[in-house]
């Protein structure tokens, strides 16, 4: 089986959804171009894909719920002025 790293945009705060592919590992969250937050994943490309549901928290923010869900990783926007942090809420 052959492996891509795939990229994907991410929404820099709230909820929302991406089409990704079956058993996908997460490798990275950072900026590119200085201004948008973008997820990288190891994935098998012919395998089907699945809605997964994520959740951006910022630094700071008050939160009902304390089912975060599963950290993925952090990213700094705006030379660090603006913290996120991204979770998996696909849950079970």
């Amino acid at each position: 089986m052959k492996l891509v790293i795939y990229k994907y945009e991410l929404r820099p705060q709230g909820d929302f959804t991406l089409q990704l592919p079956l058993g996908c590992q997460y490798l990275k969250v950072d900026v590119q171009n200085n201004k948008k937050p973008m997820l990288w994943v190891l994935c098998d490309p012919l395998a089907q894909t699945t809605l997964k549901k994520f959740r951006v928290i910022l630094t700071g923010e008050a939160r009902h719920n304390t089912d975060f869900g599963t950290y993925i990783d952090t990213f700094l926007l705006y030379k660090g002025d603006f913290v996120g942090h991204l979770f998996d809420v696909t849950g079970g």
